[in-house]
């Protein structure tokens, strides 16, 4: 689950290793905004909400994996002559 500046909300994913990447658009809403991806097996759903307490799916992938996988969080400024810092908190998860 994405958030940018520019073009508000996306939930962006690989089907397989190394694959094309498959996008669904959310909303326009730019960050700060609330993103939340859930796994339950191997369904992933991704949300998006602009209070934390009220939260809206975007879309839902089942993607066959291993039980135990590394997860993250990316920032990037999309032009390879210019850095980028991003700030993230509330940041939760049960692994």
């Amino acid at each position: 689950m994405a958030i940018t500046q520019g073009k508000g909300t996306d939930f962006q994913r690989r089907l397989t290793t190394g694959g094309t990447t498959v996008n669904q658009v959310g909303s326009l809403d730019k960050a700060p905004f609330w993103v939340k991806l859930e796994r339950i097996g191997d369904t992933f759903n991704a949300y998006q909400s602009p209070d934390g307490a009220t939260w809206t799916l975007v879309g839902s992938e089942t993607i066959p994996m291993a039980t135990s996988v590394y997860v993250g969080l990316g920032v990037v400024s999309h032009n390879v002559m210019q850095g980028s810092a991003g700030a993230c908190d509330f940041v939760s998860g049960s692994w």
